[in-house]
């Protein structure tokens, strides 16, 4: 079986349609991460005492928006969100000569701490005594990696699998492959293991080296903070630290990417050509994320925000929270309908594989 699965593997990751993706997806995830992360934000601020307003990026903004946070840090309480709330509006005092436009601007690198107060003042339960602070780097690369990380790994999924049964139906060995139950049992075995660890190997490069690209520009510190010390997250009802947010990514990553897997898998075995595989896979992974039934047929937009696109999305799962009886069970019917249907193409290939059996062994 090992030997099996190595063969499999090889033939896997030695096309070069696999090398050239990889490639391209990663020029897109750096070009992403300098345009939209490092440059895209700026911070302004008074320059020529007080006199004039500038904007800043890069790495000076970074080093600007670490202070504020950690100037803000410690544990929210009644007492904690008093004093923010007057530190700010001391602030946005020396900001009074200035047009409204412009004190939006200047005021706008504090928006993480505004909008924590006000949600606060509002309701103070949910963010009772969580842990508050510097937290950008943290938050980026989990919206960074729901955003673009989520297309480059349905590309290379996709380039990855579609060609694990095609290739043997353009060569008439799907026929060999499924006339025994060794073919079956055995090789058919052999390529599910070969393409689980493909996706395995793709999903945890990209998470590492992304972890790393942030954590090394915007700083590790600070990972127990709550979610809710990020202006995106400061209305999420999930009352976790950045570090188990984290962890919960990495696991929901790797589910959802090997049921999608699975389901290319499929596609493969049944179509007859490499360029039907590729279109009905593409539909079969990116299609829920394009339509959006919250308004007409909410209850539709329920269960497509649980198939295994949606945790790869873990930004958007835990910005909004999703009720299903009233609780909050989208993660856990994710999961569930991610093992379920994974399962259930195992068993499917296998079944439909069989129908070449030309004996019984």
């Amino acid at each position: 079986m090992k030997d099996l699965i190595k063969i499999e593997l090889k033939k896997i990751i030695n096309r070069k349609a696999i090398f050239i993706t990889f490639l391209f997806m990663l020029a897109i995830n750096i070009v992403y991460f300098i345009l939209f992360d490092y440059w895209w934000n700026d911070t302004y601020i008074l320059e020529d005492g007080g006199t004039s307003i500038e904007a800043v990026k890069g790495k000076e903004a970074i080093d600007i928006d670490r202070k504020i946070g950690q100037s803000f840090s410690g544990i929210l309480d009644e007492k904690q969100a008093k004093e923010i709330n007057h530190r700010l509006d001391e602030i946005e005092k020396k900001y009074s000569g200035y047009g409204e436009n412009q004190r939006f601007l200047l005021m706008n690198k504090y928006r993480n701490q505004r909008a924590l107060v006000e949600r606060y003042q509002k309701d103070y339960k949910s963010l009772e005594n969580i842990k508050i602070g510097y937290c950008t780097g943290w938050s980026k690369f989990v919206i960074g990696f729901s955003n673009v990380i989520t297309i480059c790994l349905g590309g290379l999924i996709i380039v990855g699998a579609a060609n694990i049964f095609v290739e043997e139906r353009s060569k008439k060995m799907n026929y060999l492959i499924g006339a025994s139950k060794y073919g079956r049992n055995k090789l058919v075995t052999a390529k599910f293991i070969s393409m689980y660890l493909y996706i395995a190997f793709i999903y945890i490069i990209l998470f590492v080296f992304n972890l790393l690209l942030y954590g090394a520009v915007y700083g590790f510190e600070e990972a127990d903070c709550d979610i809710q010390s990020s202006f995106i997250f400061v209305n999420s009802n999930y009352k976790i630290k950045f570090s188990q947010l984290i962890i919960i990514m990495f696991i929901l990553g790797i589910i959802s990417c090997v049921t999608l897997g699975s389901c290319i898998l499929a596609i493969s075995a049944r179509l007859s050509n490499t360029s039907s595989v590729m279109i009905a896979s593409v539909l079969v992974v990116f299609a829920p994320v394009f339509f959006d039934f919250s308004s007409s047929l909410p209850n539709v937009q329920k269960l497509i925000e649980i198939m295994p696109i949606y945790l790869l999305n873990i930004k958007e799962m835990f910005m909004n929270t999703t009720l299903y009886f009233g609780k909050k069970l989208q993660i856990p019917l994710g999961i569930s309908l991610s093992l379920l249907l994974s399962a259930i193409i195992w068993v499917w290939v296998h079944r439909y594989l069989k129908k070449n059996e030309v004996w019984s062994s």
